[in-house]
């Protein structure tokens, strides 16, 4: 099972801690930009290390899918809006009466 190492904007990183002898599989997900030869480029890299691949639980599944979410909406400028900020729509009688 893995054990959530970093959590940050930028970074998640999951460990499954074996032992000391062993490279500990570890899954490091990283959001930015990166240059490339003349242009730089924004997006996200995965990378796998260790023996063995990591495994991750379903709750660890459901933080890297949210946080890959996040870091895809801040690579696109997108902005955080939560239901909360969201108007209600109340029903109002008199939109019936157009109707007629």
């Amino acid at each position: 099972m893995a054990s959530l190492t970093v959590n940050n904007p930028q970074t998640i990183e999951f460990v499954n801690l074996l032992g000391a002898d062993a490279e500990n599989p570890t899954l490091n997900v990283q959001a930015g930009e990166w240059s490339a030869n003349s242009s730089s480029m924004s997006g996200i890299v995965f990378d796998v290390f260790g023996e063995q691949a990591p495994l991750l639980t379903s709750s660890d599944a459901r933080k890297l899918a949210k946080w890959l979410t996040r870091a895809a909406d801040s690579l696109e400028g997108v902005k955080n809006s939560g239901k909360k900020n969201k108007p209600r729509r109340h029903y109002n009688e008199a939109d019936d009466l157009d109707n007629y």
